[in-house]
């Protein structure tokens, strides 16, 4: 593809041609499985939930994922999603009209990334788009529900 990419953000519909992307969760793992038997990343399992609608007339082949990292180096998905509940598969195929949400696995340090994401056209004439994910890690502190657990200012309890 020539010129600039397109380029969203996580929680962002990104279409590119007749295909949509929504990347709904990004979580990292230290391990997949179980703790009997797990499977240990290199790095660390990064695991994407998306939705993909094929807005087209005509079934769509989907290639494997990469993410980009800031220095433009690309990273492969896992080929093996055992242990990941709703793993989309290597050989996807869309039907018309349709949408799918599954997730797929990445073993990488954690950082921001760019999804890069196709209109799943022939390889290299292909439409791309980039989705942002930024590093974030679950907070083991429960945020507050809005109104609990700040108090205004000037109010009692309060400097």
């Amino acid at each position: 593809m020539k010129g600039p990419v397109k380029t969203g953000k996580i929680g962002e519909r990104v279409s590119v041609g007749n295909i949509t992307y929504n990347i709904l969760e990004a979580e990292y793992k230290t391990q997949l499985g179980t703790t009997t038997a797990p499977k240990l990343p290199e790095k660390r399992f990064l695991i994407l939930r998306l939705a993909i609608t094929n807005g087209g007339a005509k079934d769509v082949d989907l290639p494997m994922f990469t993410l980009v990292d800031e220095k433009g180096d690309t990273h492969q998905e896992v080929q093996d999603g055992a242990g990941v509940a709703g793993w989309l598969g290597m050989l996807r195929k869309i039907g018309p009209t349709t949408t799918e949400e599954g997730r797929v696995v990445f073993d990488v340090m954690p950082k921001d990334y760019k999804l890069e994401v196709s209109d799943g056209g022939e390889m290299g004439k292909e439409l791309l788009a980039h989705i942002e994910i930024p590093m974030q890690f679950d907070t083991a502190e429960p945020i507050p529900a809005a109104g609990q657990g700040i108090l205004p200012a000037g109010a009692p309890g309060t400097k």
